[in-house]
């Protein structure tokens, strides 16, 4: 599969999908990001993936990004686990998250170690005072 029909895969998914490159930024995001978070994709390309969590799991996540970045392993690779992110209006939705590293393909840089989220969808629960219920 190519470059161009991977992107073109990604953007028809009704997921969210976003990918960072290895300092956490924002590299790719398709347009369902609209309709989950509110947030045009064109606004996140190149920010940090914080902007999509609450304040109060930043710090713990540049730790396990690192942490990521460093051994390849990570306790939420590969499982859907429910977590609360940041609506562009500021309110917290509960998402199910799936995270991926992606290899970089020969003869290219290791920008895109990490997918959040591979899968990005509603939860069917809401969350609110820092938890999900």
């Amino acid at each position: 599969m190519t470059n161009a029909s991977s992107r073109a895969l990604l953007a028809a998914l009704p997921d969210t999908v976003v990918v960072a490159d290895a300092e956490g930024r924002i590299a790719y995001v398709n347009a369902a990001v609209s309709a989950l978070l509110g947030y045009r994709p064109t606004d996140l390309l190149g920010r940090s993936l914080t902007v999509l969590m609450p304040e109060r799991f930043r710090n713990s996540h540049g730790a396990g990004f690192r942490r990521f970045r460093l051994t390849g392993e990570g306790e939420l690779v590969g499982a859907t686990t429910q977590v609360p992110a940041l609506h562009a209006g500021g309110q917290e939705i509960a998402i199910d998250l799936t995270l991926a590293r992606l290899e970089p393909t020969a003869g290219t840089s290791p920008t895109t170690p990490w997918s959040w989220p591979s899968c990005g969808t509603p939860a069917p629960r809401s969350c609110s005072s820092g938890s999900c219920r």
